[in-house]
């Protein structure tokens, strides 16, 4: 395999077409790991941890790597939506509740986290209404 430099976008990229043109899959799936350690952008780190994931998955037939794939994109993004339903369908294929279930109490923590911070900026200052009596900004 042929060493790129983390930041020569050109020379990656042609070779990932060059990979996929002659089905050097196995070399494709190395260039792909060697891009997500080196470069210093995360959001091409996240790009080509979705490749890989895609790769193992739907040409390699390796869904345990695809899935650490998909986990390696939820440490860079934990709301990353696709990367939690491709594992919650990997895990579910292979029988792994463990795991599943884990999924999807990390899936539901930032949600309900991110929910919280959204609504508290409104619910404070209603914080003094009760059902019983009329609710004003200012708590009276």
């Amino acid at each position: 395999m042929l060493e790129v430099e983390a930041d020569a976008d050109d020379a990656f990229e042609a070779l990932v077409a060059s990979y996929r043109i002659e089905e050097r899959w196995n070399d494709l799936r190395a260039l792909l790991e060697r891009r997500t350690e080196v470069t210093v952008d995360d959001r091409v780190r996240l790009a080509s941890l979705l490749e890989l994931a895609a790769l193992e998955e739907d040409v390699l037939g390796q869904p345990t790597r695809a899935a650490a794939a998909h986990r390696r994109v939820l440490e860079l993004d934990p709301s990353h939506l696709g990367s939690y339903q491709a594992l919650d369908r990997l895990y579910q294929a292979a029988e792994q509740w463990k795991e599943l279930e884990e999924l999807l109490s990390r899936q539901i923590d930032p949600w309900s986290r991110a929910r919280r911070a959204a609504w508290s900026p409104v619910a404070r200052p209603w914080s003094s209404c009760s059902v019983v009596r009329r609710c004003s900004p200012t708590g009276g």
